[in-house]
């Protein structure tokens, strides 16, 4: 009969099983690391992604509310110059385009979403509702001669109506721009 030295098996290993699953194990949990930090960041991408499409929604809601508002006077608005309180007249900027205006000028110089209609709801899950600067850029008369009131003369006017808002993070921004044109008789 044949003997079988176990002891002299067991001393020609020398733990290579070991070492090769803990190597084993050592590049799993480096992938599943890999994986989780790529989609935490993912995540935070379209988090932000989101954020900035609520943003521009937003401000084109302002855009759209101003609009409304100009396109419901029967008698042209009277620019800030002459005594109006909404529409500025053309040079507001002094120079600078609306996207360089620091959010104090925003706030000195435009007008809140919904503000100016009746029964407007504010758009809901903002850091703030927009602001909306709206400026008149020509006034074209149909009638060449002076008028005797400035409100009722007829004609075609075209406005610059600027929108900022905010997404529901505060520190996300974006602004809009539209030309809008309309007929006054």
């Amino acid at each position: 009969m044949k003997t079988i030295n176990l002891y002299s098996n067991i001393h020609r290993q020398r733990g290579a099983s070991l070492i090769i699953g803990l190597l084993f194990l050592i590049v799993l949990t480096l992938l599943g690391v890999t994986s989780m930090s790529k989609a935490v960041m993912e995540e935070k991408v379209v988090h932000n992604q989101r954020d900035s499409a609520v943003a521009i929604e937003s401000a084109e809601s302002g855009l759209k509310d101003i609009e409304l508002w100009l396109n419901s006077q029967s008698l042209r608005p009277l620019t800030r110059a002459a005594g109006g309180n909404v529409v500025w007249n053309n040079g507001v900027y002094n120079g600078l385009t609306v996207n360089t205006q620091p959010s104090t000028w925003w706030t000195t110089n435009g007008t809140q979403y919904g503000t100016l209609r009746n029964n407007v709801a504010p758009l809901p899950a903002l850091a703030s509702q927009p602001l909306i600067v709206t400026q008149e850029l020509a006034w074209l008369p149909d009638d060449v001669g002076m008028a005797t009131n400035y409100a009722s003369q007829a004609g075609l006017a075209y406005y610059e109506i600027s929108a900022q808002a905010a997404g529901q993070n505060a520190a996300t921004r974006a602004v809009l721009q539209s030309i809008y044109a309309k007929r006054f008789n």
